[in-house]
């Protein structure tokens, strides 16, 4: 994004579109240019134009467009390469901020090498790092011996380039010096600095950049370094600084519960809670209010120096005779807002500075515009004069005369819109161009006999806007040609006096086109929007995993306990069946949304549908309202590929929603399984099922209806009918995604006041359905000593409890520094280590890691409830013997304990 302001001491100025008024002034300027350029044109004879080879140029960006890092970057080497001429450009967004995983950089590589295999590339400017080592990867077999031209990389090293040639560039670096610098030079009575940054990878560099140069001031201001906290434990410490504070925001990406946020919400929770003013590292930031400025690393200045350089290679340079600009081409960008907050000046800032938010002046903004207009006036002028003195000597120049009207002649034939010249009272049509005669598919002779209204297919307002006499630019009109074929125009008109009549000159454009790209964009955005709330569902579900899992451990494992305290065939042990089947069942169900989040499959086998019907049915009864009765119509035990778990989802999220919508009035709630045949061609909601045997499965209410404007968005994400705390608006997403998953559709027909059937089609499986067999073997046991660490207190009880009665002696601890210590002082006296891993203080692979150092080969079990921070491969790697996600059951934790001990 590139910001709109202006450098201090200089003409240049950076700006987005146009405002109305320096429209007006463009306009007027092109208008009143027009007019001897016309006169030039028609007295100059045409030139013949050289040729020159056309120059082509990549242009690579490591992230996607909208990005506003990227757009800054593009629009710097625009800056530069759009003033070149017979230059080629093409852009390619890789979009690696979203998609960076193996097999899609393969994918990336087989569609450059399909598109730019018969094109040869003279230069390629890539930007960030991600683009870069895509090519210093994938250049020889994609563009061999092609310069490349480098910005945006950080931390940048000869090394990395080694065993490459032919490539220069920019490289970016914050200056957290320069910016400091000026801070403290523009608010001299500062006492004090907090620097805020988070433990990602560029916010721990920036913070390890400021550390470097803290000693420097210390007897001038104290430092406060706010990092590993929460969103709110920020905000908190921000607001309990001193007022003569000045915050450095050199990165916050990520709180230190994982939650990631924007940058206009990182920038929001600093600049609302900071009293003093707020100075950052990178121009985009800006484009946010709150921040005062800095010394700004530019994406702009980084493409348009990339560009440059681009150009030099052009010209016959090569690229590894071109240094590498290694001192990061930072600007000095400041807001005028925060200048009035706290006081400062132009006159205060460095020389070149850049200021945004600047009040508008129009003369300021617009000063060459407006001196060239009334320099083109005064021209004009004379011009005119000139003109009125040579009128007479017109009428001796009829055959001038005639040469003047054959070129007017050429270039109304050579318009590549259909033009008319029509008389306004008659609305006949007294001449058109060959264009006209192609697009609307009728005769020269046939046109200049037909009126206008004939074209059109809308005649009365066509007979209007001819009637206004004045100069109008129509967006869109639809037309009709020849062969009743309607499409739509966009008309620009004007008029002019012949003989005492009014004569309308119109240029008519089809505009088919144009439209058709402009729904494609609009089902694009659709498309974007949905996949970002799949997005904001996967954040959710990563978010209430871990604790969900924990709660679940307490719930299983004291659950297995009282299984062994009670006993058998009596009521209790029964009732404790149904809550330890529960929580497996819950268990099954964090996982089945995780693998939602996802969009992953997982347990795909062949599977009856009928059996797990009939078990929610019998669930439902003794959930529901006893005036909502139940039928059910299971006429198939037909196999399809499915998981259990997902289709016990499906019918409960259907059902509910089917007893939801009578829970006033009471009614009917039919559930229907059968089998059809799909022929070819079948279709439902407009997509065409493959021919072939399915289940179709009927989910049916006499409740109150869906209404038809929500028809269309029932099935996305949190969209709900539902009252605050009745409903999340995931269910029926979760339904379609499932159903979709399976090759399967879903279909809805609703009558408001009369209920509602939702239709379900599953393909049908030849597969035979899968049948374990569960052998009633003892559980492991043994009598080594174990170490069992968890910060949750109950698990922690739990877990030691279940293992000392399978026979093992065990030490538990809730705190991975305590559990630390103990082993420390007694390093011989375990035999194993289980842990937790997220715990606070010391993570349990950082636990582990310290550990194995203070004895090594020590084996450690590590359990997490959900952790994108690691995985068993990653614990494998690290010398951690085992790796269990939790709620483990009994079972399990004594399968694994054992095959740990035993070195299996």
């Amino acid at each position: 994004m590139l910001l709109k302001g202006k450098k201090m001491g200089s003409k240049h100025r950076i700006s987005g579109p146009a405002s109305g008024s320096g429209k007006l002034v463009l306009f007027a300027t092109r208008f009143l240019l027009a007019i001897p350029l016309a006169i030039c044109l028609c007295c100059a004879g045409a030139a013949p134009a050289g040729a020159e080879e056309e120059r082509r140029v990549l242009i690579l960006q490591s992230y996607h467009m909208g990005y506003p890092w990227s757009d800054s970057v593009t629009k710097g080497i625009l800056s530069v390469l759009e003033k070149e001429k017979h230059m080629a450009l093409f852009f390619e967004y890789m979009d690696t901020k979203r998609h960076m995983d193996k097999p899609y950089l393969e994918k990336l590589f087989q569609f450059y090498k399909e598109k730019y295999g018969e094109i040869t590339l003279n230069v390629i400017i890539c930007s960030d790092d991600n683009a870069l080592n895509f090519l210093l990867k994938n250049r020889g077999r994609l563009f061999p011996n092609v310069p490349i031209v480098f910005c945006g990389i950080n931390n940048f090293r000869d090394s990395r380039l080694a065993g490459h040639g032919d490539i220069t560039g920019v490289v970016e670096n914050p200056d957290v010096l320069g910016t400091l610098k000026i801070a403290l030079r523009l608010h001299p009575k500062t006492r004090h600095v907090a620097a805020v940054f988070d433990q990602t990878k560029t916010g721990q560099a920036n913070g390890e950049r400021l550390k470097k140069i803290a000693p420097d001031f210390e007897n001038r201001v104290a430092f406060t370094y706010l990092t590993d906290m929460t969103i709110s434990q920020l905000g908190a410490a921000l607001r309990a600084l001193p007022p003569d504070t000045v915050v450095l925001q050199l990165a916050f990406a990520k709180d230190r519960d994982g939650v990631f946020l924007s940058q206009r919400e990182a920038n929001k929770l600093v600049n609302e809670n900071s009293k003093g003013p707020v100075y950052t590292l990178w121009e985009v930031r800006m484009a946010y209010p709150g921040h005062m400025g800095g010394k700004m690393v530019s994406g702009y200045a980084q493409g348009e120096i990339a560009a440059g350089m681009a150009i030099r290679i052009l010209q016959g340079e090569s690229a590894g005779n071109i240094p590498i600009i290694r001192e990061s081409p930072n600007v000095y960008i400041f807001d005028s807002d925060q200048m009035d907050r706290f006081g400062l000046s132009n006159e205060d800032l460095p020389k070149d500075s850049m200021i945004v938010n600047e009040p508008f002046s129009f003369y300021e903004t617009y000063k060459a515009g407006i001196w060239l207009v009334s320099g083109t006036f005064v021209l004009l002028c004379v011009l005119i004069l000139f003109l009125m003195a040579n009128i007479s000597k017109r009428r001796r120049a009829e055959k001038r005369s005639k040469e003047s009207e054959e070129r007017y002649r050429k270039l109304f034939q050579s318009a590549s819109d259909a033009v008319f010249l029509v008389d306004v009272e008659s609305m006949n049509i007294l001449d058109v161009n060959e264009a006209a005669v192609k697009l609307y598919g009728y005769t020269y002779d046939k046109l200049i006999k037909m009126k206008v209204p004939e074209l059109s297919a809308e005649p009365s307002e066509t007979e209007a806007a001819l009637k206004q006499l004045r100069p109008t630019v129509i967006p869109i009109r639809y037309h009709r040609k020849k062969d009743t074929t309607v499409f739509p125009v966009e008309i620009t008109a004007n008029y002019f006096d012949l003989d005492g009549r009014k004569i309308n000159i119109s240029a008519v454009r089809d505009i088919s086109r144009r439209i058709e790209h402009e729904k494609e964009k609009e089902i694009l955005e659709t498309q974007l929007r949905q996949s970002h709330k799949m997005e904001s569902i996967g954040n959710l579900a990563g978010g209430i995993a871990h604790d969900f899992n924990n709660i679940l451990s307490v719930i299983i494992g004291y659950t297995e306990l009282s299984l062994d305290d009670v006993e058998n065939n009596t009521r209790i042990e029964n009732q404790l069946q149904k809550v330890y089947m529960a929580g497996k069942r819950a268990k099954d169900l964090v996982k089945q949304i995780l693998a939602f989040a996802r969009q992953s499959g997982e347990e795909i086998r062949p599977m009856r549908v009928d059996t797990i019907t009939k078990e929610v049915l019998k669930f439902l009864r003794s959930s529901i309202p006893t005036t909502i009765e139940i039928n059910q119509k299971i006429e198939s035990e037909s196999l399809i590929m499915g998981n259990a778990t997902q289709v016990h989802q499906v019918l409960m999220n259907l059902c509910t929603n089917a007893a939801h919508a009578m829970e006033d009035e009471g009614g009917m709630l039919q559930v229907g399984l059968k089998d059809v045949l799909i022929d070819d061609g079948f279709h439902v909601k407009g997509r065409a099922l493959k021919p072939g045997n399915y289940l179709k499965l009927t989910v049916s209410d006499t409740g109150t209806g869906i209404a038809p404007d929500v028809m269309e968005t029932i099935f996305e994400p949190y969209f709900t009918t539902k009252g605050p705390g009745e409903g999340s608006g995931l269910g029926l997403a979760m339904v379609h995604g499932i159903v979709e998953t399976y090759d399967g559709t879903v279909s809805v027909e609703s009558v408001l006041g009369k209920g509602t059937v939702f239709s379900i089609y599953l393909p049908v499986t030849g597969k035979q359905e899968l049948h374990h067999e569960i052998a009633s073997e003892p559980l492991s046991s043994g009598t080594e000593r174990i170490l069992f660490v968890d910060d949750e207190a109950p698990i922690a009880d739990a877990g030691g409890q279940i293992l000392k009665r399978l026979g093992y002696s065990v030490t538990t601890r809730t705190s991975s520094v305590e559990a630390l210590e103990l082993f420390r002082s007694k390093p011989n006296d375990f035999d194993l280590v289980i842990t937790d891993m997220t715990m606070p203080n010391m993570t349990g692979d950082t636990l582990s890691v310290e550990l194995m150092k203070i004895r090594p080969g020590i084996p450690v079990i590590l359990c997490t409830g959900y952790s994108r921070k690691i995985t068993d491969k990653a614990a494998s790697a690290m010398g951690i013997k085992g790796f269990a996600y939790k709620p483990i059951v009994k079972a399990d934790l004594a399968k694994t304990v054992r095959e740990v001990l035993d070195g299996r």
